[in-house]
């Protein structure tokens, strides 16, 4: 077979791309369907856009065979415009070919890369310890693919371990993680980039890394950092340095991207962040859930149910605190934060809609706020007040 060499870069805005070596990639159409084109805005496969599959033919999907018709409805239709600008061409391509005959998608090869952007925060120049982060490679195919090479640019970034090695074959829907180590050679921006090369056919999928070098003091920020466990379908969230190298480490949890900072340590006007864990609550008792909060009403609530703090199932363990942050000036819907800070939003997936699969899902992006309110979670609003995140 002929050697072809295919390069797609993961954009800020794309959330999973899958890279192909046909010109018009079915597998990859399928995951542009299926995935948002931005954080927070709604896929083609929800229910109020095309549905599950374009097979079904919901509000005249099958009109989109082709790039020239897809980019046509985006510049015609109301509901379509905020897709604007968010695909090339080539992307727009293989949508034309997944819609166009969505079962060829099952007999295409391809990857994903998770996060498409690994962002790094803020780290001091001082900071000799750097700042990890760790990058998942999933064979989103139906055919084993085999990975070549993996290999980081950029001078302050390298390599620090993981599962993703040379020569491994991932089996289908199987991921590896790679580690990523910052540590900022100069003030400012750095950029980076890791790439996974595959196959025989030399696919490299990449995604950028992004980090920013501070002066010698590091600011009184930490970061939480989100992480999803896809088969349980459970979003949990730290700031504990600890626990995200440990989650880094485990397979089965990936890094979705989201990520805002908290303060370090207590200072006028800081509320802590209190964190509580619910053990056995969930999926027949199969799994716990974390909630957050600084409001007080809320903690005496929730230490009242366990006075005594013992492990219990379905009752409220007080597990420490998770940075600081301000109180908002408004609480809940049309929240309102004090100048120079941002406002974290507050979702439940409540039993209501949900039964026995309670979560809760804290973001600074109203986009994904508005955007699992349509999904069935149950908005609450503006909870947390923290400083403005770069990125």
């Amino acid at each position: 077979m002929k050697r072809i060499s295919a390069r797609i870069v993961l954009s800020y805005f794309a959330f999973v791309l899958v890279a192909g070596v046909n010109a018009q990639d079915a597998n990859n159409g399928r995951n542009l369907y299926n995935l948002p084109a931005s954080p927070g805005a709604p896929s083609c496969s929800t229910g109020q856009c095309h549905g599950p599959t374009p097979a079904i033919g919901q509000n005249k999907i099958k009109l989109g065979t082709t790039a020239s018709d897809i980019e046509y409805a985006i510049a015609t239709v109301y509901k379509m415009t905020f897709l604007a600008g968010r695909y090339t061409r080539s992307q727009l391509d293989d949508l034309a070919a997944y819609i166009a005959n969505p079962d060829e998608a099952d007999r295409v090869r391809g990857a994903t890369v998770n996060p498409p952007r690994a962002d790094f925060g803020a780290v001091a120049l001082a900071d000799a310890t750097g700042a990890s982060y760790a990058v998942s490679f999933r064979n989103a195919g139906f055919e084993p693919l085999r990975l070549s090479s993996v290999k980081v640019s950029g001078d302050a970034f390298e390599l620090n371990g993981g599962t993703c090695t040379p020569g491994r074959t991932l089996e289908p829907k199987e991921a590896c993680k790679s580690l990523i180590l910052f540590r900022p050679k100069s003030a400012g921006e750095n950029r980076g980039e890791i790439g996974f090369e595959y196959d025989t056919d030399a696919v490299l999928l990449t995604a950028p890394l992004i980090g920013v070098g501070t002066g010698a003091v590091a600011p009184n920020h930490r970061t939480v950092v989100e992480y999803r466990h896809p088969q349980l379908d459970y979003f949990f969230q730290t700031s504990r340095l600890s626990e995200q190298s440990l989650l880094d480490g485990i397979e089965s949890f990936e890094r979705t991207g989201e990520q805002f900072a908290v303060f370090s340590t207590q200072a006028d006007g800081l509320l802590p962040i209190s964190r509580f864990f619910f053990g056995q609550s969930a999926q027949n008792g199969r799994r716990g859930t974390h909630f957050y909060t600084l409001l007080l009403n809320e903690v005496e609530l929730l230490r009242a149910l366990n006075p005594t703090n013992q492990p219990l199932p379905g009752l409220p363990v007080g597990e420490g605190i998770d940075g600081y942050a301000l109180a908002p000036t408004r609480e809940g819907a049309g929240g309102i934060c004090p100048a120079g800070t941002q406002p974290i939003y507050r979702l439940f997936r409540g039993n209501q809609r949900f039964p026995d699969d309670p979560n809760h899902r804290f973001t600074r992006d109203q986009r994904i706020y508005d955007d699992f309110v349509a999904k069935g979670w149950d908005g609450e609003g503006v909870k947390l007040c923290t400083p403005i995140s770069p990125g």
